[in-house]
């Protein structure tokens, strides 16, 4: 409709708040494969030459609306609320070929971003999980065992295990919420 109004910069606006979720395209064709409808990064695409003549700075414009779309449920603690008291350790056990990690993976480093170095540590450790990691080794096997995985990916806080912490991006906003509230518990 904002297209059809000659409203480009708006079109292309709403166009990239369609594309920023990730998958977000998969998901349209595995739920309309005989669609014909266009897919939001063609829209912005057309549009942003439309705009702009060229392609340049597009791909940077669809980072920063993926960034912008991840980061958009995350807020930052209250000034008022009291720090959680000590460091707390997020450990995450993911895995290159994980695709429910997709979730853990990007909640953990946005609650990088919700509490300062002083309130949280996050290690990442790969598994060979369910398939080969070049980044897993003996000492991140070693860590897993001692916590007795089960598969990944497995997120705790001080050693506890965080409900709800997988999933994929669909899944992200509620794996932040409880990666939060573990840490802030």
């Amino acid at each position: 409709a904002a297209e059809e109004k000659g409203d480009n910069e708006t079109a292309l606006a709403l166009s990239l708040k369609l594309l920023a979720p990730p998958t977000q395209e998969f998901s349209i064709r595995s739920i309309f494969p005989e669609a014909s409808t266009e897919l939001p990064s063609e829209a912005v695409a057309r549009l942003w030459k439309k705009i702009h003549g060229n392609t340049e700075g597009l791909d940077a414009a669809i980072r920063q609306a993926n960034a912008d779309w991840i980061r958009s449920f995350a807020t930052k603690r209250s000034e008022t609320t009291q720090p959680p008291g000590h460091v707390a350790l997020l450990e995450l056990f993911t895995g290159a070929q994980c695709a429910p990690c997709y979730a853990a993976d990007i909640a953990s480093e946005v609650l990088q971003e919700t509490f300062s170095e002083s309130e949280l540590i996050v290690i990442r450790y790969h598994m060979p999980i369910p398939g080969p990691d070049p980044l897993a080794n003996n000492d991140t096997i070693g860590r897993y065992n001692y916590y007795r995985g089960q598969g990944t990916p497995l997120g705790l806080v001080d050693g506890k295990q965080i409900d709800q912490f997988y999933g994929f991006p669909s899944m992200i906003p509620a794996a932040y919420k409880s990666g939060r509230s573990a840490v802030e518990t």
